[in-house]
């Protein structure tokens, strides 16, 4: 994560999809950013901004069931805002799903979204 003195337009920033609400309650849908390349993220921090360039992105999501979690890489661009999500598919046999969306243009940026 990036802590000093550029402007907005210079750093990206990665937020989680999900209201802080829904976590402190840890409700399934919840999804937090757990760190960027070796840095951790506070829960109650709702964005992080990052210097543009490949990052490891650790995600958790909470479903019925417990939480998962995975890292994805994201190749950040100054001035852009990225939203992660996530979301299982499946009961007896689950699979999980995590995401990053550029807000940009709404186009999927790392990981995947499940099969509709």
């Amino acid at each position: 994560m990036y802590h000093g003195a550029h402007s907005k337009d210079q750093v990206a920033v990665i937020q989680p999809s999900s209201y802080v609400l829904t976590c402190v309650l840890q409700l399934p849908g919840c999804i937090t950013v757990l760190r960027v390349d070796n840095d951790p993220v506070a829960l109650f921090d709702r964005a992080a901004e990052i210097l543009p360039g490949r990052h490891v992105v650790r995600l958790m999501r909470k479903t019925p069931n417990g939480w998962f979690r995975g890292d994805l890489i994201l190749d950040a661009k100054e001035g852009h805002v990225y939203e992660a999500d996530g979301d299982w598919t499946g009961f007896f046999s689950p699979e999980y799903w995590l995401w990053i969306v550029d807000l940009a243009d709404n186009s999927i940026v790392a990981g995947e979204r499940p099969p509709k």
